[in-house]
């Protein structure tokens, strides 16, 4: 495996009815500030990726847009309770933390088989 595969990292997945929660060990994780020079301005954007081995991930795993992704584990459970709100959830995780825009099954690949979580 990929020697850059070394973070743990927690997943909260929106089922639609609640919140699913599950921590993957031996992925990979990277958080990039991106900075663009516009003709007047500057503009500054974090640049998340998340890499989830496939044997790791199982046969059941199950991402999408919107869900959130925490490097490390993660206890907290999304609720509608002060405190275990999404962004606040999110907040209190910063800069490591994202809501995933993208997903890309690269598990068809002949090596390094992996889920791939942008944001």
């Amino acid at each position: 495996m990929n020697p850059n595969y070394v973070h743990t990292i927690t997943h909260y997945h929106n089922t639609g009815s609640g919140w699913t929660r599950r921590i993957y060990h031996g992925c990979y994780f990277r958080a990039v500030i991106n900075v663009s020079q516009g003709s007047t301005e500057e503009t500054v954007s974090n640049i998340y990726t998340a890499r989830i081995p496939a044997e790791e991930a199982g046969s059941a795993f199950a991402a999408s847009k919107g869900d959130i992704v925490i490097r490390g584990e993660c206890a907290a459970e999304i609720g509608d309770a002060s405190g275990s709100r999404v962004t606040e959830i999110l907040r209190a995780h910063k800069p490591f933390s994202f809501r995933v825009n993208a997903v890309a099954d690269n598990t068809d690949h002949l090596m390094d088989k992996h889920w791939r979580l942008g944001g």
